[in-house]
């Protein structure tokens, strides 16, 4: 699990150069929903079932992998599809 100090970092003067390193170029802050989508034929190992019964992601059926992550509630209302490159959707 990755911890921050979210409050100590909210303190940082906004010269501070320390404060880039929390700063992402498109403004998101936060992971809040994590999908993998997994082939109809994939048999669940016991650590994937434990990993998604613990609430770490949620996971559905489609053709292919891939995993959808989204920053900040999707708020931005803005998605990125790297598939086929990379079976990776990103919404923000």
């Amino acid at each position: 699990m990755l911890a921050v100090e979210e409050e100590a970092n909210r303190k940082l003067a906004e010269n501070d150069p320390k404060r880039a390193l929390f700063q992402h170029p498109i403004g998101v802050e936060r992971i809040t929903a994590i999908q993998i989508i997994r082939p109809k034929e994939y048999q669940p190992v016991p650590a994937f079932t434990y990993i998604e019964k613990a609430g770490v992601f949620k996971s559905s059926e489609g053709k292919d992998w891939a995993v959808e992550i989204t920053f900040d509630a999707g708020r931005k209302d803005q998605t990125k599809d790297l598939r086929p490159d990379l079976p990776l959707v990103i919404h923000y």
